[in-house]
Formats: C-alpha cells, sequence, structure tokens
C-alpha cells in the first residue's frame, strides 16, 4: 500500500491533459509553486520547534544551576546561623566566664 507504479502515474496524466488540455503547463507550475511553499513553511515550522526546544533545555540547564548554587549558598548561610545561635560550637570570648581562679 503507497506504492505508486507506472500505471498509476500514466492514469493520473491522462486525466490531467483530459480536464486541463492547454492551461496544463500553468498548472503544473502552480502546483510546483504551491508544494515549494508548503515544504518551505513546513521546514520553518520544523526549525522553530528545535530552536524553542534547544532554547528550553539551556534554561533548564541555567535553572539547575542557579538552584544548586542556591542551595549551596542556603547551606552556607544556615551553617553561619547555626554557629551564631549555639555558642557551645565556637570558642569561649571570654564574656560571662566568671571569676578565674
Amino acid at each position: 500500500m503507497g506504492d505508486i507504479g507506472w500505471q498509476e502515474i500514466m492514469l493520473v496524466l491522462i486525466i490531467a491533459l483530459l480536464l486541463y488540455g492547454k492551461n496544463l503547463p500553468q498548472v503544473a507550475k502552480k502546483v510546483g509553486n504551491t508544494y515549494g511553499n508548503f515544504k518551505r513553511k513546513i521546514s520553518d515550522v520544523r526549525d522553530d520547534i528545535e530552536r524553542e526546544i534547544r532554547n528550553a533545555d539551556a534554561n533548564i540547564d541555567v535553572t539547575s544551576a542557579v538552584n544548586s548554587d542556591l542551595d549551596a549558598a542556603g547551606a552556607k548561610q544556615s551553617g553561619v546561623q547555626n554557629s551564631d545561635i549555639n555558642p557551645s560550637s565556637s570558642t569561649s570570648t571570654g564574656q560571662n566566664d566568671g571569676p578565674t581562679a
């Protein structure tokens, strides 16, 4: 199914000749131009879709990198805040040590 043999092509040419007669060259030119325009439009759409996919992939990569940087910065920030809140983990500053003997 889908294979076109020489017999089918001849049948289409004979029908076209009967229908269009003298205008057949102009009709063939219009059909060819229309087909070419159609293929160009399809190619443009395909290129646009591929470009958008590449842009989306690049945006995902950038977003992932930014998120991992933010996560790392957040971990560092939370580590600093924990040491500020819990003085037992840091060295004594000498304040409120009480009398020394």
